[in-house]
């Protein structure tokens, strides 16, 4: 299980939204090596948890769910956090993941 650094939504940018935001879906996307992801919030330095948690990524299977009813609404001054976790097991020792849109490159990407 390798993981790529967390990515932030800081409250910073959250802060230019005019009003709250409802959250309809939440989807997580990575290619054949992706094992499973995550995005959580924080209110005013408090996790809230889990949006989506995906404990079996499967790239053949992608599909857009409803969130955590209690994350449902998101707040100006949020922070999001996403996390993403890879299975790299065939990758030889001396090879490297290169990241990239390709479905034969990595990718993170949270929606």
């Amino acid at each position: 299980d390798v993981a790529m650094e967390t990515l932030y939504v800081e409250p910073d940018c959250t802060m230019g939204w005019s009003e709250p935001l409802t959250v309809f879906s939440v989807q997580h996307h990575s290619h054949f090596m992706g094992l499973h992801q995550e995005i959580n919030v924080e209110r005013d330095g408090v996790n809230l948890g889990s949006m989506r948690k995906e404990f079996v990524f499967d790239y053949n299977h992608q599909s857009g769910v409803e969130p955590n009813n209690a994350l449902r609404t998101l707040f100006p001054g949020d922070r999001l956090h996403a996390s993403c976790h890879f299975d790299t097991t065939s990758v030889p020792a001396n090879s490297t993941v290169q990241i990239g849109e390709e479905s034969n490159k990595e990718m993170c990407f949270p929606t």
